[in-house]
């Protein structure tokens, strides 16, 4: 928390800096306080709100999807700094987005951790599930390659591609968040 360089004015703020990493860094992210739409908040960026001192409720909300409420307290030329972060980009991720729509992005004050990602175990889960459907889906279209470029070489890049996606999907650096 820092002053708020006003002179003779007595100024409050809120910070809000949102991670350039996780899912729908294309889209703005809402910063509603106390109910109300303040702006909005691009991958990266940072913004200042100006709010009377006191207790406020800062909620970031991206098309159907929000964070719980936060509840802040303000002194006079204080500014509270938030930290934004939407969740990383995986297959769950769209089914979190409906059925966690509450809580699916994550909003803390910046001195605080924010909420963790998913446990190890959960990454190595989707990271399964995403070869699974990949083999599925490429199982699906063989026989179409197969009429298209031949039985052995619609194999071989079948093959070719299960290998590659696998490798890439499970030694993906978990760091992208």
């Amino acid at each position: 928390m820092v002053d708020v360089q006003g002179g003779d004015r007595s100024e409050a703020a809120i910070l809000v800096r949102r991670d350039t990493a996780g899912f729908g860094q294309l889209r703005a992210v809402a910063v509603w306080i106390d109910n109300h739409d303040a702006g909005s908040l691009r991958a990266g960026e940072e913004v200042v709100f100006p709010v009377d001192p006191g207790t406020h409720s800062v909620q970031v909300k991206q098309d159907w999807m929000w964070s719980p409420a936060l509840k802040v307290d303000v002194a006079p030329q204080e500014v509270v700094r938030l930290h934004c972060r939407t969740p990383p980009a995986s297959l769950s991720v769209l089914a979190d987005g409906f059925l966690k729509r509450h809580s699916y992005l994550a909003l803390a004050p910046s001195h605080e951790p924010l909420p963790s990602g998913p446990s190890p175990v959960r990454q190595t889960t989707v990271r399964v599930l995403q070869v699974l459907f990949l083999i599925a889906t490429l199982a699906a279209i063989t026989p179409t390659l197969e009429s298209a470029i031949g039985k052995s070489t619609a194999r071989t890049v079948a093959g070719i591609l299960i290998t590659a996606a696998s490798v890439g999907i499970m030694f993906a650096p978990s760091w992208k968040r």
